[in-house]
């Protein structure tokens, strides 16, 4: 079975794998999730601090157990100087560099623990301009229909129906197979896997035929792709035998 897109361990090992490649800052940011674990700070929590560690320690060019309030104050200047990143986003990583400023200087993040001088300033105060996703920010139907006319055939014009109608993220469609689509008369059942169930919850599409009729399409498609793929390996083979058997040499 595929991975989900929730499997917060999982994902929590990944980054600590990563982070354990950056020496004795590394450590620390290790020894910080497992405090913030014993503080009971849940998987997803954890693996949402541990996403953001290994930017900011690729950044960090000083010893953070010698952090100086200029030390800070760079690597604040360089996530607010970031044109990659959401408020939002940059408020997050300000606050994993301020737990781990407090937590290499105090041993402790707990609710009553200080906040350092070193990270104390440091402003969290989220600019609200384009902090959260807003109704008139979403696509409306014609910026949806746009979309579509511009995809380059079928398969990709029925993914898009199938996000849209169902109102799914692109990353819930990594786990699909062949067998996750069940059609009906006038529309069709998709097979997801969630994070809250471990068996398969299913999402049906709206009734549009010309979408059940582009995913069939899509389908057919891939099916027929691959097995001319699987024509051209077992042509290969073939031939590659003869050749073994001496039937390719004059």
């Amino acid at each position: 079975m595929r991975e989900g897109i929730y499997d917060y361990e999982k994902r929590l090992e990944r980054c600590r794998r990563i982070i354990a490649g950056f020496g004795a800052n590394g450590e620390i940011a290790l020894r910080l999730l497992d405090h913030l674990a014993s503080l009971g700070l849940s998987a997803a929590r954890l693996s949402e601090f541990a996403g953001h560690m290994p930017a900011l320690l690729r950044v960090i060019d000083f010893d953070l157990r010698s952090a100086t309030g200029a030390d800070v104050e760079r690597a604040v200047a360089w996530i607010n100087r970031n044109l990659r990143y959401r408020e939002w986003t940059k408020h997050d990583k300000k606050i994993v560099l301020r737990k781990l400023i407090q937590y290499v200087k105090y041993r402790s993040c707990d609710r009553s623990t200080p906040m350092p001088p070193e990270a104390s300033w440091i402003n969290l105060t989220v600019k609200g301009r384009d902090a959260r996703a807003t109704p008139e920010a979403l696509p409306a139907h014609e910026d949806f229909e746009a979309t579509v006319k511009a995809a380059g055939n079928p398969g990709d014009r029925a993914m898009l129906h199938a996000l849209f109608e169902a109102a799914l993220r692109p990353g819930e469609l990594l786990g699909m197979s062949v067998g996750s689509v069940e059609f009906k008369k006038d529309y069709c059942i998709i097979k997801l896997e969630t994070a809250y169930k471990a068996e398969e919850s299913a999402k049906a599409l709206v009734e549009m035929a010309e979408e059940v009729d582009a995913l069939k399409m899509a389908l057919k498609e891939r099916n027929e792709a691959i097995m001319d793929l699987k024509r051209e390996i077992d042509g290969l083979k073939s031939l590659a035998m003869r050749m073994l058997s001496g039937g390719g040499q004059r």
